[in-house]
């Protein structure tokens, strides 16, 4: 393999500089970048005056591109520090060298890439003049490297960024960083937090990052969510109104509720709403969350909207009879001082 590497470079060299192409240099390059050619080789390459070491080679992807993507820490500090190749050339896809060495966790590259002024605000970029011809044939598709060091869990480079300057409330067509997240990663998510990530933000479907983890159950998030002041009443304005105890009650998830009425969530009902959190547990036949709600101060005798009449939630209970725990639930309700005589209104909704 050495020797026909060898053997190929001479009959370069053979060549009249003048008749060699451009082009072909460049895919040379890239092939002994990705092969993990000898260093001297891809010097040799790169000594051609034909080569343009800013070029593409395919789909727009630079020599940087290649040996960013190889790991190649060597080999891109070859071409930034001894030949000076342009740190923040996108290929078609809209990514730079910064972008692909976020995706992958390659943070030595990282650090060499910022340190030659790569950009980090990919958007923030569009109001430089000098930056706006690069960055806005990608601007509606583009993402920030952070997103992608978030997105893929690397923490440490998330970091690195967030230090050099990165904006953790970067807003995207489908909502901002925050709203994209995957909560799986609880350190990512504490991250952007710490750095002043708006936890109340709201993504295109108008959801807030607190609802997104109660609907995906997912304590850790809720938990980190509400630590960092996240809007525990917010009501959805969009499709269904529900905020995030409603939804945590409809998924039966008791650990999640405790969590937003210790951080101040409406245990009764909501101004906005038309249902109460008791009655919803009540009728998801959910004894234990009743048993918390009136714990935490539910009203046993408030009224909510049933059809045409108000019902308190003991008539609900008396109601529906193929609730398992009926009994228990009817039980409890008596038990704290729900009133079996009290009467009724019309709901006006249904008044003409």
């Amino acid at each position: 393999m050495t020797q026909n590497k060898d053997d190929n470079l001479q009959q370069q060299r053979k060549m009249s500089d003048d008749s060699i192409d451009g082009n072909s240099l460049l895919i040379l390059l890239r092939d002994a970048i990705v092969q993990h050619s000898p260093l001297k080789y891809v010097k040799a390459i790169l000594s051609y005056k034909q080569i343009n070491i800013n070029g593409a080679v395919r789909r727009g992807l630079r020599p940087l591109h290649y040996a960013v993507f190889e790991n190649d820490l060597e080999c891109v500090r070859l071409l930034i520090e001894d030949h000076g190749v342009d740190v923040n050339v996108l290929d078609d896809a809209g990514y730079s060298p910064l972008h692909l060495a976020a995706k992958y966790g390659f943070i030595d590259i990282m650090h060499i890439l910022i340190d030659h002024g790569s950009l980090i605000n990919f958007h923030i970029a569009i109001n430089n003049s000098q930056a706006c011809s690069m960055v806005v044939p990608h601007y509606d598709v583009i993402v920030e490297p952070l997103s992608l060091c978030l997105e893929n869990n690397h923490i440490d480079c998330a970091r690195l960024l967030i230090y050099s300057g990165a904006y953790v409330n970067q807003h995207y067509f489908l909502g901002y960083e925050i709203n994209l997240l995957p909560y799986e990663n609880l350190s990512a998510l504490e991250l952007i937090l710490k750095h002043g990530a708006n936890s109340n933000a709201l993504s295109r479907s108008g959801i807030t990052p607190l609802i997104k983890a109660c609907r995906e159950g997912n304590l850790g998030a809720a938990t980190l969510l509400c630590r960092y002041g996240a809007n525990v009443n917010y009501v959805t304005r969009k499709f269904r109104q529900r905020n995030a105890l409603i939804l945590t009650v409809e998924s039966k998830r008791c650990d999640i509720i405790e969590i937003l009425l210790v951080h101040g969530g409406f245990v009764n009902k909501h101004p906005d709403l038309c249902n109460s959190p008791l009655e919803l547990a009540i009728r998801k036949d959910h004894i234990d969350a009743v048993k918390l709600l009136i714990a935490f101060g539910a009203n046993t005798n408030e009224e909510t909207n049933e059809d045409v009449e108000c019902v308190t939630p003991l008539i609900l209970a008396c109601q529906l009879s193929n609730l398992k725990n009926q009994y228990s639930i009817i039980k409890c309700l008596l038990e704290n001082d729900a009133e079996p005589n009290q009467s009724v209104s019309f709901n006006p909704q249904h008044q003409h």
